[in-house]
């Protein structure tokens, strides 16, 4: 991985933090983003950038900044890295607007920077590299709320570059990018943190996909909002700085498999393979179960993690209970379900307990008033296949955590969809119609689903 060529590479860092219209709420911790993260990108030592080719502006509609972004872009031939952090909203056009130092509430639409044009003076730039950053901070008392909590990537889509890199602060839908009294604002601080003191045990410069996964464990692990990605091009190898945590002797293998980082990331990649995540899931559970606190708190973000699959977290949420986590359990229970509780748990740990026999299994699920397969001539032997049996165990275990239908269903779906497993998604819906305690209107969606995931 290559650090960008300075001479011919640049950085427009663009931040507002104080505003003329007092309507817009201040943000203290802009100008110390910014100062800072220049110095991390320019350091002599590990920064990728010429400090004499950055610039930092705080701008404003009256000096046409899209217009400064494209002069600027203009001698890029390799990288051309552009941020901002500010207050940003989605007009009532549904483009997304970043507000400037002189844009005024009541005319968001007219005295703003809107996307499309910041897109376009990124694209006059014929840089083999484009990176756009958006740490855009949320208030409810600043801006009319045009977004809704269906929009959580409003952000990442709006601001999509053909061939570029895009790292977004959060959902869209998120508001607590700002931290009162903090240093810097909660994306940007992770980021100067990581681009400064480097990742231990990492590789010797920090890629564009490095800073990614450090930002998403890293935030998640602080109980802020978890960052967005796109990558449209090929840009994602390409480093920002040299790792100052860089330590040659770590790159001996380490006998006892990756670090969690390296496994997290597997598990959090959307495009990574599906049996790949979930061998890294696995992983990560059994090393938690041998008592490494680092794996215990990546079961812990899993667990609260709703950009995975339900079934990853369901699993997560399953073995930090089994650990005696009942509380960080619960939490992440809390995002399937306003049911959750530490008794749901104990009824899925009774649910996934399995008799000494199969005669013992069978009157369990009569007892729970589920629909138990059928014994030929009453013997032990049943026409199930391992699949029919994962199903029924996984749909006792996600009824007993109190999970609703729908989200039973988008669990289905994801299984069959995201992780390219129809026939065990088959089997969950079937597993799911033997519950009996569902209502006729419950068992037609069941039905619809099966119809759906048998097609595809």
């Amino acid at each position: 991985m290559r650090l960008p060529i300075r001479s011919d590479s640049r950085a427009v860092l663009m931040g507002v933090g104080e505003y003329d219209d007092p309507a817009l709420l201040r943000i203290p911790a802009v100008s110390r983003n910014l100062n800072d993260l220049l110095a991390a990108l320019t350091h002599p030592d590990n920064g990728g950038f010429d400090a004499e080719r950055c610039e930092m502006i705080s701008p404003r509609y009256a000096d046409k900044p899209t217009a400064r972004v494209a002069d600027l872009g203009d001698d890029v031939r390799d990288m051309f890295l552009v941020y901002y952090c500010g207050h940003a909203e989605r007009a009532s056009d549904g483009e997304l607007i970043l507000t400037l130092a002189d844009t005024t509430r009541k005319q968001l639409e007219y005295t703003g920077l809107r996307m499309s044009d910041l897109q376009k003076a990124i694209m006059m730039s014929r840089a083999r590299i484009r990176v756009l950053i958006l740490d855009c901070c949320f208030s409810g008392a600043a801006l009319p709320s045009v977004l809704g909590n269906d929009d959580a990537d409003a952000i990442i889509n709006a601001a999509r570059i053909e061939g570029a890199f895009i790292l977004a602060s959060s959902a869209a839908n998120k508001t607590s990018n700002a931290p009162t009294g903090d240093r810097y604002t909660a994306f940007t601080g992770v980021l100067i943190e990581v681009l400064r003191d480097g990742i231990p045990e990492g590789p010797e410069t920090i890629s564009l996909n490095d800073l990614y996964t450090a930002l998403d464990w890293k935030l998640r692990a602080r109980n802020h909002p978890a960052p967005k990605r796109v990558n449209d091009g090929t840009a994602s190898e390409i480093a920002l700085v040299r790792n100052t945590a860089f330590d040659p002797r770590s790159k001996t293998p380490d006998t006892d498999g990756p670090k969690y980082m390296s496994l997290y990331s597997q598990v959090a990649d959307a495009d990574n393979e599906p049996r790949s995540r979930i061998i890294a899931l696995e992983e990560i559970t059994n090393k938690a179960k041998k008592g490494k606190e680092d794996f215990r708190t990546a079961l812990n973000i899993i667990a609260t993690n709703t950009d995975l699959p339900l079934l990853f977290q369901i699993n997560a949420v399953y073995q930090l209970s089994l650990l005696g986590e009942v509380s960080a359990a619960v939490t992440g229970l809390k995002t399937m379900t306003e049911n959750a509780s530490a008794e749901a748990l104990e009824d899925a740990h009774r649910a996934l307990t399995l008799p000494s026999s199969t005669q013992e299994w069978l009157e369990q699920l009569k007892q729970d008033n589920w629909n138990a397969p059928f014994q030929r001539y009453q013997r032990w032997h049943m026409h199930l296949t391992d699949a029919d049996l994962w199903g029924i165990h996984m749909a006792r275990m996600m009824r007993a955590m109190r999970l609703d239908i729908n989200a039973c269903v988008a669990a289905v779906e994801q299984l069959a969809n995201e992780l390219k497993d129809t026939d065990l998604a088959i089997s969950t819906v079937k597993g799911l119609r033997r519950d009996r305690n569902l209502t006729d209107i419950e068992r037609r969606v069941l039905d619809d689903v099966l119809r759906k995931v048998t097609v595809s």
